[in-house]
């Protein structure tokens, strides 16, 4: 958690000029949430929230709220692109709510027996609702509690930490980077027909030391979706494959999987 003022809105102003680079190299849809089904952040950031607004949030609750999230707000923007399927916007989800009870949790915990809500973190207060990645995997922000700023994460059972605002929305930012990095690499290695003047057939071992990542082969098994007699080579946290027929040799590279990184 960073507890410098400068050094938080120094972060949020070159992520928002990160977020305007993303949007440039994500021209297959790949980043989950971007443009999921026509929705998503679509690399939006909302307009800024003013320190009348935010006043009027902190008088209102009888607390500041957390550095992280304040700089946000005031450089940022009042929601939109980020992890998942976004920000949502504080003067929708947050500015119009009361947090004047703490939350009574400071690390993972299990919900119990007795809490039988679809999703029971709502029954406690001083948390805010400001991100989900569906499927039931909600992320609130601590306002008022014993660690203002920190983020929890809301799934089947369980509710665990994920660190400072910041902290979640920077693991984010890298993950997207280094995936749209090496999505454009795949792209760029499929479209050369041969590699530093040698006029020969492409080949795995040049995919593999120009990716420069771990990766995996998948054989047909009869439970995934790889068609028998191909085998598919897939990088880590990248958006394509290559596929090999049983001889090992290059069939094709695929760079369109959408929704690849999360």
């Amino acid at each position: 958690m960073i507890s410098d003022e400068n050094e938080c809105v120094e972060f949020w102003s070159v992520a928002k000029e990160r977020i305007k680079v993303f949007e440039k190299l994500d021209d297959a849809e790949v980043v989950f949430g971007a443009r999921t089904r026509g929705h998503g952040h679509r690399y939006k950031a909302l307009t800024t929230v003013t320190d009348k607004e935010i006043l009027k949030f902190e008088e209102k609750n009888g607390f500041e709220l957390p550095l992280e999230y304040r700089t946000f707000l005031q450089t940022f923007g009042a929601g939109g692109a980020g992890p998942y399927y976004g920000i949502y916007d504080f003067r929708k989800r947050v500015l119009p709510n009361t947090y004047t009870k703490p939350f009574p949790y400071s690390s993972a915990f299990e919900f119990t027996d007795d809490v039988k809500d679809d999703d029971p973190i709502w029954d406690y207060e001083g948390l805010a609702f400001i991100c989900e990645a569906g499927c039931g995997t909600d992320f609130y922000i601590e306002l008022n509690g014993s660690n203002p700023g920190q983020m929890w994460c809301s799934w089947t059972d369980e509710c665990s930490t994920e660190g400072s605002f910041l902290e979640f929305y920077r693991a984010w930012l890298e993950k997207v980077d280094t995936g749209l990095h090496r999505y454009q690499l795949l792209k760029n290695i499929s479209n050369k027909k041969n590699w530093f003047g040698k006029s020969k057939k492409l080949e795995l071992a040049d995919v593999i030391s120009h990716m420069q990542c771990k990766f995996e082969e998948q054989v047909f098994d009869g439970k995934n979706f790889v068609p028998e007699g191909q085998i598919w080579v897939q990088f880590e946290n990248t958006p394509g494959r290559v596929i090999l027929n049983e001889k090992k040799e290059i069939l094709r590279i695929d760079i369109h999987d959408r929704c690849a990184i999360c």
